[in-house]
């Protein structure tokens, strides 16, 4: 009896999970994809672009210069920079850019945090748009371009841009770059079908009377979120004006963290906001994604008691799970122009297993974890 309800039970899961991929990758073709703006468009927005940084000296530079070399008219862009309560010389290195559209904020102290960061800097600027990126990330010269033709042409309230984690050959990096190219399919794939909400941060375009419609962050409870909270509360307001511009020239390009021990607390923070999500469509999916693995583990722990019966399951639920993570990964990764990490399948897919079970325990239990050497809850 016991082999029979694990045999049914794996086999609903695995085609469930099938049936999931599947829908996910239909909704990434489905969601309509744009070239580079033409040669002749000229944007006519004003767009502030925010950065909110906090100990970035290695690599704030990096990110400004990239923003200011857009192929778009200067006067209608300016960098706002905000150090977050930086200890180190991030200040000074933005300082040290010569170029009047770069201003550089500073949070307060007992108003800090990203989210303080980015409303300080909708309440400094007049621009009609915002654009955010994080100060590790490197833009192309058609980011802003093809954000405002995006906008100019469809007048969406906000706009969720794709991102891509450089990688080198080490087996961390190409995880990153992997789960990456698979959640810009999921975030399109909700977005498509107005099924739920996800957005990042480092590539998020809004406009500014939204933000200020919305009531910005003041009534977040967490620290972090301010991505994903803010598109679920924009698409409940306005779910006909949500978009995600697929689109080559949009891509940001961020640096993935060079440790385990700052993957985890990254993934902690991104984990213990879900709780607070108003939209409960993207928590459906990674519950299931949840549930497909922990009944993998519960699979293996079960040998011992189905005479290696559950070994057949597990190998079969794996095997369903293996092959479909790889066809949405193999389809992602050659249309970001980068299937090398691919080579590295097998143990990103061990590692992603892991991840699942420890990020759903996260969300469960929620605590406070170390972030750019602030404790935060």
């Amino acid at each position: 009896m016991m082999e029979q309800v694990i045999f049914f039970t794996s086999a609903a899961i695995a085609f469930g999970y099938v049936a999931l991929i599947m829908w996910i990758m239909t909704g990434w073709d489905d969601t309509a994809e744009w070239d580079t703006p033409p040669a002749d468009y000229v944007p006519k927005t004003k767009v502030a672009v925010v950065i909110a940084a906090r100990n970035e000296e290695q690599h704030i530079e990096r990110c400004i210069r990239s923003v200011l070399s857009q192929s778009m008219a200067s006067d209608i862009m300016e960098v706002l920079v905000v150090d977050d309560q930086s200890t180190d010389s991030t200040s000074a290195v933005v300082l040290s850019i010569d170029d009047e559209r770069v201003t550089l904020l500073h949070t307060t102290e007992g108003y800090t945090g990203k989210k303080a960061a980015i409303s300080l800097a909708v309440e400094y600027t007049n621009s009609t748009v915002i654009a955010t990126t994080d100060a590790d990330c490197v833009v192309g010269e058609n980011w802003l371009r093809s954000l405002l033709y995006q906008y100019e042409l469809n007048k969406p309230k906000l706009i969720a841009g794709p991102i891509v984690y450089d990688t080198d050959r080490s087996l961390l990096q190409r995880f990153q770059y992997l789960d990456g190219v698979g959640n810009m399919a999921v975030t399109a794939n909700g977005i498509r079908r107005q099924a739920y909400y996800m957005a990042n941060g480092a590539n998020l375009f809004y406009e500014k009377l939204l933000f200020n419609e919305l009531g910005g962050y003041k009534d977040d409870s967490v620290s972090s979120g301010d991505d994903m909270l803010l598109i679920q509360r924009a698409a409940a307001a306005y779910p006909d004006y949500i978009r995600y511009l697929k689109c080559q020239a949009a891509v940001v390009h961020t640096r993935p963290v060079s440790s385990v021990s700052e993957l985890i607390s990254q993934r902690k923070r991104w984990a213990t906001k879900s709780k607070n999500y108003s939209d409960k469509g993207i928590v459906k999916v990674q519950a299931y994604v949840f549930m497909t693995v922990l009944f993998m583990v519960a699979n293996i722990i079960l040998i011992p008691f189905t005479s290696g019966f559950s070994l057949f399951a597990f190998l079969f639920l794996a095997f369903m799970k293996g092959c479909m993570d790889y066809l949405l990964l193999s389809r992602m990764a050659s249309y970001f122009g980068n299937r090398k990490p691919l080579e590295s399948f097998m143990g990103a897919y061990l590692y992603f297993s892991l991840y699942i079970l420890w990020a759903g325990w996260s969300a469960l239990f929620p605590s406070s974890y170390m972030w750019k050497g602030r404790r935060v809850q």
